[in-house]
């Protein structure tokens, strides 16, 4: 990610009329670009004042990473109040919560230095707790870096991960807080790390000292690369990528004004039908249970960008808020206990954090209602598992979901996440939740999603 004040001024000098070009669009491409206004439909969900680098689930909470500090606000309990965890005074660039052994969980953040700031500490983690934070950047020479701009991992028993930063024109592979250095583009910058558990790879994208974008590739956690450089035409960067829940082959790259797309896990890359904006797109998000596909970005002057797919980047449309907004820098997507939809959240560079809720839609799948179906847990009440049938409908594959939850409407196991086709299918529960503890008895449901459609039922668990 570049600097929040976007340091570079020029900006697509071909698309200085990049609104009228984005207009001239919508009215030959109606299905690409045209805007739409989701009326009553975004909402502030605080911390207004604060520029919102990051923005990460873990549990029943969301985390933020701010130009003042480390933030937390609970999940599902009617409030949009935050707290702040720590770091008050720091420009924390990015939020990585994560669980390693049975019980334990860090949360591990980058910081960019800022001016005057004599704690040149780049990365801290929090153990076991949400306060208690201590440097962890043994290994990094803070005099070669700025700031840590991008940080994520895989599950690790090993307490802060097995995890990856990104600064400068670095990727640093990080075990229980000691790195070690696994890439360097030279002159340059990489702007996000994400790691794909799925496929236990690692990328890196960003700008090279010739204003070239590209995106690396580790199949081997970060022991060698490859490297792609996306054509686009001269000046570009990746800003953001987002791997598919459904297709392990497929990547999506935030870009500068273009978002783009590879169907072969990344050794070769195309434009998807949204390019010519004026947006650096710093945010990419894909809601499992509808593909939905968001991505969002501010201009160099703080202009609010969103768009959404539902059908792999085919067509987009242009999401316009109905509140005052400035651009946007991160985004998470949280399931809401009311089945029929879910909610966007935006960081943004001065608007704190911005909710959009989205409905549940189908991508373009050939299910009819009614076609899929959850059927009785057996036996129930159960101890100690229990089996889940349910059959998925129509012509072709798609995307299933089946995920246990608690009273409280948290989701505690997700038993099923993947692209399934008609059929009749069996899953088991045994209790546990994804860090596989045992749960305490009491009542838990479990909730089928497949595209536009879910069902719900209740299970008992006796100990």
């Amino acid at each position: 990610m570049k600097e929040a004040d976007m340091r570079r001024s020029h900006f697509f000098p071909l698309l200085v009329l990049s609104h009228l070009h984005e207009l001239t669009a919508c009215l030959v491409f109606p299905l690409v670009l045209c805007p739409l206004t989701a009326a009553a439909q975004f909402e502030s969900y605080g911390l207004v004042g604060r520029a919102v680098y990051s923005l990460a689930t873990y549990g029943s909470k969301l985390y933020a990473g701010t130009d003042d500090g480390v933030y937390m606000q609970p999940i599902g309990q009617g409030t949009k109040d935050w707290s702040l965890l720590g770091l008050k005074g720091k420009r924390v660039r990015s939020v990585y919560p994560h669980s390693f052994g049975p019980i334990g969980y860090a949360i591990t953040v980058g910081i960019e230095r800022m001016p005057g700031d004599i704690d040149s500490t780049l990365i801290y983690c929090s153990r076991y707790s949400d306060t208690s934070w201590v440097p962890a950047d043994d290994g990094i020479d803070r005099n070669e870096l700025g700031g840590i701009m991008s940080i994520d991992g895989f599950p690790s028993p090993a307490i802060c991960g097995e995890t990856f930063a990104a600064g400068g024109g670095r990727v640093y592979r990080g075990m229980s807080g000691v790195w070690e250095r696994v890439f360097d583009i030279g002159i340059g910058f990489v702007n996000v790390v994400k790691a794909n558990s799925t496929t236990v790879s690692v990328m890196a994208g960003g700008e090279t000292g010739i204003f070239a974008p590209y995106i690396s590739l580790s199949r081997d956690k970060g022991a060698s690369w490859i490297t792609v450089l996306p054509n686009l035409g001269g000046d570009n960067a990746c800003n953001s990528l987002a791997f598919d829940p459904a297709d392990t082959t497929v990547v999506y790259a935030g870009m500068e004004g273009v978002v783009i797309k590879t169907t072969d896990g990344g050794y070769t890359w195309t434009q998807t039908l949204l390019a010519g904006t004026p947006y650096y797109f710093y945010a990419l998000a894909i809601a499992q249970f509808t593909e939905t596909i968001f991505v969002s970005g501010s201009t160099n002057t703080g202009g609010f960008g969103l768009y959404s797919s539902n059908d792999g980047g085919k067509t987009w449309v242009r999401i316009v808020p109905t509140i005052q907004v400035d651009g946007a820098l991160s985004m998470a997507i949280i399931p809401t206990v009311i089945p029929e939809s879910n909610i966007l959240l935006i960081g943004t560079r001065s608007s704190g954090v911005i909710g959009y809720s989205f409905p549940f839609t189908s991508a373009g799948n050939d299910l009819t209602p009614g076609a899929h179906k959850l059927g009785n847990n057996y036996p129930n009440p159960f101890n100690p598992s229990t089996t889940i049938r349910y059959t998925i409908g129509g012509l072709r594959q798609v995307f299933v979901k089946l995920i246990m939850y608690d009273a409280l409407g948290r989701d505690v196991k997700t038993i099923v996440s993947s692209r399934q086709g008609p059929g009749t299918y069996e899953a088991t529960w045994d209790g546990t939740n994804d860090a596989g503890v045992r749960l305490a008895s009491g009542t838990y449901v479990s909730r089928l999603l497949v595209g536009s459609s879910v069902s719900s039922h209740t299970v008992l668990l006796l100990k």
